[in-house]
């Protein structure tokens, strides 16, 4: 979100997001799927239609840190996408 409770899709139009999913591949992934780690070639970007996707990084010591909730709406990934050094 955009930190005003707007998401991605409430910002497009409604043909936008169709020609959107005619590019896109449809994929239900189980509650522990890993989607990327830090470091992978960003080369893949998450539209979520339904569910949550959480961003964590683990410590030095082990621990996760949840660094940021994505739900339904929200793009994932558009940071690796841009900041290509």
């Amino acid at each position: 979100m955009t930190g005003n409770g707007i998401t991605f899709v409430d910002q497009v139009t409604p043909d936008f997001v169709k020609s959107l999913e005619t590019l896109a591949i449809s994929k239900i992934y189980t509650p522990d799927a890993i989607l990327f780690m830090d470091g992978d070639k960003a080369n893949q970007l998450f539209l979520i239609t339904s569910g949550q996707i959480k961003l964590t990084k683990t410590t030095n010591d082990g621990k996760e840190l949840t660094l940021q909730i994505f739900g339904a709406g929200e793009l994932v990934g558009v940071s690796g996408l841009f900041n290509r050094n």
